[in-house]
This record gives C-alpha cells, structure tokens and sequence, in this order.
C-alpha cells in the first residue's frame, strides 16, 4: 500500500532566472533526520517511504499534468542572484554580491518549465525555501505556481497552488548548477493536481550544459556573464567581480532567426591596492560559441555593424560614438559603463541622442549628448545642440521634447525599468 500510494507522487517545478555567478562556496549540509517514531513499525515504514521515495526521483524527470498527460519540461532553473533585488536603506540593490550558496537557502525556488522565450509555454514554480546542496529538503504544505501561457496569448496566466508536498534532494553545487532528485505533489481538485518526479540537472538561471559542460553557443546573459569571469580570471587573476552592466547584439542569421553576434560586459573589482575599478570586456561570436575577444579602454565604444541593407543613420552613428569617445576621454570619465546611441532623420537633417552611463559613489547615473547633422552634406556633422530636442516630422524642424526636459536623473529613477538593466532609458 505504501509503495502505491508513494507511486502517485511526483515532483514539482519552480523557478529560477538569467545571468550572473557570484563566488561560489561548496557547503555540505547534513540531510534532515527522519521525525522520531515511538515504536519499531513507524520506524519501518518511514524507511520503507523513504526507499520507495528515492527509487521514483532516479527517473528521468517528467511532469504528470492534471488530466494524467506525461511532460518533459525543456529547463529546469534555480533562482539566480544576478536577475534579483532587493530594498537595501531604501535603494534597489542587486543580489548578486551574496554569496550563491547563502542566497538560494533564502531564494530557495525551482522552475520547472517548457519553452525558449521569455515567457514559457507552461511552467511550475516551487518554492522550496532553505534549498540547500548536499541536503533532503521536506516540503510539507507549502506552495507552488504554475503558469500557462494561453494559445495566440504572450503573457501567462498564473495560478497559486496550495499544499504542495514531498522530497527534494539536492548534490553538489557548482557555478552551472547542481543535480536535483525530486518527488513532489501539489495543488487540490480545484486548481488541478500536479505531480513532479525524476531527477534532473538544474541550472542557475539561463543556460545550456552539454556532458557537464557550459554550452557557450547559447545566446543568454548568463552565458556571457560565465564565459567571462573565467577569461578575467586567467587574464588578470581577480574572480571577485560584481556585474554591473550585460547586453549583447543580434543579427539575423541564414534561417532568419535572431542570433548574438557581440557583446560587452562591465564588471566592478578592487585593484591589489584596494582600489575600485571597472573592466569593460568586448564579446564574440564564433562557431564554436561565445568567446571573450578583449578587454576594452574605460572609453572605447563597441558599434557592431549589421548585415543587409545599410541605412542612412548608420553614418551618422559611427560619427556620434566618436564624439562621446572624445567627450569622455576629455572629461576622464574613466568609469564609464555603456553609451546607448538613437538617431533620426528626415529628408534635410539628422539627429542623434547618446545616454552616456557612468558610475558614482556606486550608482548608475546618466548624462546626455546630442548632434546634428546635415544631409545635403553627406550626413556632415552639423553642431552640438540641446539633448532636450527632438525632430518634428511635421515642421521637419527641432522642438523641445517635454520628456527630455525633465530633470534627467529623476525621470530616470520614476521609470519603471530605469537604470536597473544597467543603462540609461532610451527617451
């Protein structure tokens, strides 16, 4: 009887998100010991669930769906640090400079979900609070979400699920991840019930392993954000880094899909004399996947040129990141993060704005730049104007922009997303 009842039990997914790895330190924690029973029998059949409970988490891992359908969700993702964070004396701060190994014994989530946007197709969410490597992790009516996002629908709808029950069993940790047994139920007859079981390698946040391995030809923050720490370990021998700043370019390739052609991440350390500075590292994509291509000047600016048809901004552009190069160069803002370039045109005259980060006193602030240019020249630079100013493509002429009048730094900190994916808002 043990054994059946122990059989419909599964194993619940959660999640875990995108891009960064703080140092990690290996802590093994003792599992927790079995409740005491008062006599011999009790003693015997918690062996004897416990047994039953390892022999279904070694499976492969699958998803018993409410209406009994077997699925094999695409990831299964711990909570990452580097997509976090938190209220610190009435300021966002980001997770990332916890140690890992402290921050998913806080974060404690797992994902467990079917898609590559985004946005998944269907997902599971558990949370499994003090998750720790090397442990048995009892879940005893605690709670799950699932998500599903509707047919022709981009956003999912949630559902909290209650009493959701059962073991994970957590391996070693390392800075990909680490392996997971899982035998979990959740939800009730109204909201469905679910059942997660097998074992499975789960990531911390976004990324592929192959054999072991990171997959390097993944495009993802993570993947960069892994790929580089470990050329500035070899390259100037600092691994306590702090990621202050991570994109990357896209290009369609020969199917015609988005593929990552570049990238630049900007990482903050301390010098043997304790002092703070910034590392700008340029990405590449090659055949075999990402790799890091060099480290970059405090000013030097990174415009990567796109395939098909060249446009008439292009031009433009190229002329701005030089002028911001100067710009910075002459002001030595040597803790610059990334510069974000828009330009506009009309049949007579060209406009381009550049958002300038930089940091202070450890905080993302911006300054803004704006030229223009002259068509009937070839695009010629024209002059230096107000970064206030827009194009009115009914008068063809320059007017104020209401938006950009407004102190910069507050309009900022009001916006919804700001400076919290490490760059100016683009206006």
């Amino acid at each position: 009887m043990n054994k059946q009842r122990l059989g419909r039990l599964s194993i619940l997914f959660l999640s875990a998100v995108m891009l960064n790895a703080c140092e990690l330190s290996y802590e093994s924690t003792s599992p927790n010991d079995v409740e005491p029973t008062e006599a011999g029998a009790a003693k015997s059949k918690a062996e004897t669930h416990k047994s039953a409970s390892k022999s279904i988490s070694n499976q492969p891992l699958s998803l018993i769906w409410n209406n009994g359908e077997k699925r094999i969700p695409d990831d299964v993702r711990l909570s990452d640090p580097s997509s976090s964070m938190s209220f610190v004396g009435g300021k966002m701060v980001k997770d990332d400079d916890i140690p890992l190994i402290d921050y998913l014994a806080k974060n404690g989530k797992i994902e467990f979900r079917k898609g590559k946007d985004f946005f998944p197709e269907w997902a599971i969410d558990i949370d499994a609070e003090n998750l720790k490597p090397d442990s048995i992790i009892r879940l005893s009516n605690q709670t799950a979400t699932l998500q599903i996002t509707p047919a022709g629908e981009k956003l999912p709808k949630s559902t909290f699920l209650r009493n959701t029950n059962g073991v994970i069993t957590t391996g070693k940790l390392s800075n990909l991840g680490m392996t997971i047994h899982v035998d979990v139920k959740t939800g009730d007859a109204k909201d469905g019930i679910y059942r997660v079981q097998g074992k499975s390698f789960a990531t911390i946040g976004d990324i592929r392993v192959k054999d072991g391995k990171l997959d390097a030809s993944y495009d993802s923050f993570r993947t960069l954000d892994l790929i580089t720490r470990d050329y500035l370990k070899q390259k100037i021998g600092v691994s306590a880094l702090s990621l202050k700043h991570v994109q990357f370019s896209s290009d369609k390739n020969a199917k015609g899909k988005s593929e990552g052609v570049a990238g630049l991440l900007v990482f903050s350390h301390k010098t043997a004399e304790k002092e703070p500075v910034l590392t700008r590292v340029h990405m590449l994509k090659q055949a075999d996947g990402w790799v890091a291509d060099r480290i970059l000047t405090p000013t030097e600016l990174i415009h990567v040129s796109r395939k098909g048809k060249k446009r008439e901004t292009d031009q433009m552009k190229v002329a701005t990141y030089e002028k911001v190069e100067r710009f910075l160069e002459e002001k030595k803002l040597y803790n610059h993060i990334d510069s974000s370039i828009r330009c506009r045109s009309t049949k007579e005259i060209g406009l381009c704005t550049a958002n300038i980060t930089v940091l202070e006193n450890n905080e993302k602030t911006c300054t803004r730049k704006a030229y223009l240019f002259n068509k009937a020249k070839e695009w010629e630079f024209s002059k230096e104007v107000s970064p206030d100013l827009k194009i009115d493509y009914k008068t063809k002429k320059l007017v104020k922009d209401k938006r950009k009048a407004k102190n910069l730094k507050e309009y900022i900190l009001n916006e919804s997303m700001g400076l919290m994916f490490g760059k100016c808002s683009m206006f």
